[in-house]
């Protein structure tokens, strides 16, 4: 481990690029799936399980369908920035 980091802080950022650019695809698909999940947990009634910038707030409710009584409170789960 010790071999890889002393050959990543020796590596310009023009050598870094492929893997900077990689990571930074694979997070934003990353934030997509996570934000997708929350959403579906939230409309599943499962709203322990995210986050809580990304739960349901009072003010900001929408009624959608579900399959329990056709309406259920949700709201979009798009992390908020800060």
């Amino acid at each position: 481990m010790k071999d890889i980091s002393k050959k990543w802080n020796s590596m310009t950022s023009e050598e870094k690029a492929p893997y900077t650019k990689k990571y930074q695809e694979a997070y934003k698909a990353f934030e997509k799936k996570l934000v997708e999940w929350e959403e579906e947990m939230v409309r599943q009634g499962k709203e322990s399980l995210v986050r809580n910038q990304s739960r349901p707030t009072t003010e900001t409710k929408k009624k959608l369908p579900n399959a329990k009584n056709k309406e259920a409170d949700i709201v979009s789960t798009k992390p908020q920035s800060k």
